[in-house]
């Protein structure tokens, strides 16, 4: 019966050893804590300025941007440009990166002011961020009744977004802007 007992006592002993052993092999993830700290940290800027026309000493018009805070007064037909200044500051690449920008309301996306770079596809939404395209199309019913297929306009776009292709490496910057016109 005592050799029961100690078989018994010993099967427990082993049981009770087993996670004890899975907890030591977590140790092992010490590589994986270095690699946390190798991620990633993009810090972005976003600035907005208004364009200013005028006309130089020769009669060329001449166009300058004037920065503008958070309050800007704005008429109808001026242009606004919206700027986004980043940088990774982390210790790894940013893979994927996406940057999403609305069209403020009362505004109308400036048609090809989206800043285009080697690398980075310019994509639109027409639907409030729900779906993005390059070049977003929709239905539209003809005097015929015919449905047809045709590039939506400019006036409907509600966001832009930048999409990297390539990552952004440690300390790398990225600079996109885009322009609207107001209501």
């Amino acid at each position: 019966m005592k050799r029961f007992w100690i078989a018994g006592l010993s099967t427990i002993g082993l049981m009770v050893m087993a996670p004890a052993v899975t907890i030591v092999s977590g140790w092992d993830t010490r590589p994986a804590i270095a690699q946390t700290a190798e991620k990633p940290q993009i810090k972005l800027t976003l600035t907005g300025e208004k364009r200013i026309v005028s006309k130089d000493a020769q009669g060329k018009e001449r166009i300058t941007w004037e920065k503008v805070g958070q309050q800007v007064t704005a008429q109808t037909g001026d242009v606004l440009r919206y700027s986004l200044k980043g940088k990774n500051e982390g210790k790894g690449s940013a893979k994927n990166l996406v940057l999403t920008q609305p069209i403020p309301q009362n505004t109308i996306y400036f048609k090809d002011s989206a800043t285009k770079q080697a690398g980075v596809e310019i994509l639109f939404s027409i639907d409030g961020g729900k779906n993005y395209s390059a070049a977003p199309m929709v239905e539209v019913k003809t005097l015929s009744g015919k449905v047809e297929v045709r590039p939506a306009p400019v006036e409907s776009y509600t966001h832009v977004r930048w999409k990297w292709q390539n990552s952004i490496a440690p300390q790398g910057e990225i600079n996109v802007a885009y322009q609207v016109r107001v209501k």
